[in-house]
């Protein structure tokens, strides 16, 4: 579903004039990598905190 969206969101850009370049993909990626880890680290201490297991590496 992550990548319908992002293509939706892209289209969307490209159809009014935003160019994407190599550069622009890799930081759109970097970005949504570093989120992704920030959210996992994020409910991994919720879940410690409420005395729950939570396998970072499965996520």
């Amino acid at each position: 579903m992550s990548v319908d969206i992002s293509k939706v969101i892209i289209r969307k850009l490209a159809v009014q004039g935003y160019c994407f370049g190599p550069e622009t993909i890799r930081t759109i990626k970097a970005t949504y990598y570093r989120q992704a880890l920030d959210m996992v680290s994020f409910h991994q201490a919720d879940a410690a905190l409420n005395g729950l297991t939570f396998d970072i590496h499965k996520e």
